[in-house]
């Protein structure tokens, strides 16, 4: 029997009138200080609480925010919204004892809670703790339920943490027998979680180095899972990195602060480098130079975040983004989910107008490429990346190859797409330039040239084939849509096998 239907069937004996007489025990007096928070909590998210401009969730993700703010007026709205949720919600429903949002609720009463709990003859806190217990002891038969990846991480984290608070062994070793679970299935050998998303690798990093905080602080030993894992996938965010110290746009990510991301490396403890590969999460990086080179080379995940970009780049020289995906929409922005997923979001071949992967509305994958292959070479330097997928297989019955080398000075890139199959498809090519690159097309030779951000000039070239420049939009940062600009190669399926070549150089000796 699957979790999921275990939880379902579960959720009938939850819902029942004697079900909360199961969950009793002796609840914690008083719980045990936490770790400092290293993340900065949000002051306009604390002022529309204060004012009464915005409504509070299930999972008190909002206490943090009152909390940084740390007056009495902030105080006294969190006590009071509290006061108002233990009153709607001291019985079991579906929404707010979710496995996700109620792990999260308890990481927050454990790190915040003094700031709204006064003294022992505090009406409140008895109140609060029992409640909190209560929902632990429910926690810890509903787990995983039907959470899958990060969330799950962060479930069983808000588990132990409030077990460490309240000094409850017993459902400490609980929680720790799911963590050790989850770490090895959903973190790769290489580092890389199973979601492929960078932007799920950074919140993966801040969820563990909180965890391992936990610990640390109440003096207790790191379990060996959580710091394997720390030092396992903190090189994999390094390696998502571009110049600039933002994150690759691959599988619903954005570019993120840098600081915050360089926050968490240092927090993680780990010094170890990249790695050139990641065989088991299927990306590549290519560095020479000032340039970096991102590939996804990997089989799409089955559900969210996967997008249909197999075979996709991302490219930076120094500080300066010059080629990427798109990013990321908003929680809720389904047509925008929909669009960013397509393989024309992407750096990548599209062939037939249609995606290399079958993903519906709500992320679920149908055909995707069951065979990826990749082979990396390197040379005094220089580096060739030869790689391959079937995607386009059933619809069509191509086979895109895509080979990359880049100079060993990082000053010359040069690429080949090439689709074996029959005639008759339409294809396009699709270099998403950052918003930062101003690109200006020849009228002599049919190439475009390119100006980035740091002043730096380079031009791309293609052969037998004029680039067109056309509009595209980059989600790569929070807030409405930027503009921005992709050049496009545009062609069809000969017999056998069709080739398009194109390159990137720098203009001048920066």
């Amino acid at each position: 029997m699957s979790a999921r239907l275990r939880y379902r069937l579960g959720t009938l004996l939850y819902g029942l009138p004697l079900y909360g007489a199961t969950l009793g025990g002796r609840p914690p007096i008083a719980l045990a200080g936490g770790p400092a928070d290293p993340w900065p909590g949000n002051p306009v998210n604390a002022l529309a609480l204060i004012e009464g401009k915005a409504t509070a969730d299930d999972a008190f993700a909002w206490l943090k925010d009152l909390a940084v703010s740390g007056d009495e007026r902030a105080r006294n709205v969190a006590r009071a919204l509290i006061e108002g949720w233990l009153e709607t919600h001291a019985h079991w429903s579906a929404k707010a004892w979710h496995p996700a949002v109620l792990g999260e609720r308890l990481y927050r009463i454990a790190a915040d809670g003094d700031f709204i709990m006064g003294g022992l003859d505090d009406p409140l806190r008895p109140r609060l703790l029992e409640a909190m217990a209560r929902q632990a002891r429910h926690l810890r038969r509903a787990l995983p339920g039907d959470v899958v990846g990060r969330p799950l991480l962060r479930a069983i984290g808000g588990l132990i943490a409030w077990n460490l608070a309240a000094g409850d062994e017993e459902g400490l070793a609980e929680g720790l027998f799911h963590l050790d679970r989850q770490l090895a299935s959903q973190i790769h050998p290489d580092g890389v979680h199973e979601s492929r998303s960078p932007g799920e690798q950074f919140r993966l990093i801040r969820d563990l180095v909180d965890l391992r905080a936990w610990f640390l602080a109440l003096r207790r030993p790191v379990p060996e899972s959580l710091q394997v894992a720390v030092d396992r996938a903190a090189p994999m965010l390094r390696f998502f990195r571009h110049g600039d110290g933002g994150l690759a746009l691959f599988n619903a990510s954005r570019e993120e602060e840098p600081s915050q991301i360089a926050l968490a490396l240092t927090l993680s403890g780990s010094r170890a480098k990249p790695m050139n590969g990641a065989p088991h999460g299927g990306f590549q990086r290519l560095a020479a130079g000032k340039t970096v080179l991102l590939v996804d080379c990997g089989v799409p995940v089955d559900g969210w975040p996967a997008h249909a970009g197999t075979l996709s780049f991302e490219m930076s020289v120094g500080k300066a983004r010059l080629v990427g995906n798109l990013g990321a929409a908003d929680e809720g922005e389904e047509s925008w989910q929909t669009a960013l997923r397509a393989t024309a979001a992407h750096s990548t071949l599209i062939a037939g107008d249609t995606n290399s992967s079958d993903i519906d509305p709500g992320g679920r994958i149908g055909r995707k490429p069951i065979s990826v292959t990749t082979s990396r070479d390197e040379q005094e330097g220089a580096i060739w990346l030869d790689m391959s997928h079937d995607g386009y297989l059933k619809p069509f019955g191509l086979i895109h190859r895509r080979r990359l080398h880049l100079d060993a000075e990082g000053g010359r890139l040069r690429g080949e797409d090439t689709l074996t199959g029959p005639a008759g498809t339409a294809i396009a090519v699709r270099f998403h330039l950052h918003p930062s690159v101003h690109a200006l097309p020849q009228q002599e030779g049919g190439g475009v040239l390119l100006k980035l951000e740091d002043g730096q000039g380079w031009r791309f070239r293609a052969q037998d084939i004029r680039p067109v420049l056309e509009p595209s939009l980059y989600r790569g940062r929070p807030g409405e849509p930027r503009r921005s600009q992709q050049i496009v190669l545009s062609g069809v399926t000969l017999d056998r096998a069709t080739s398009i070549k194109w390159g990137f150089d720098r203009l001048g000796g920066r």
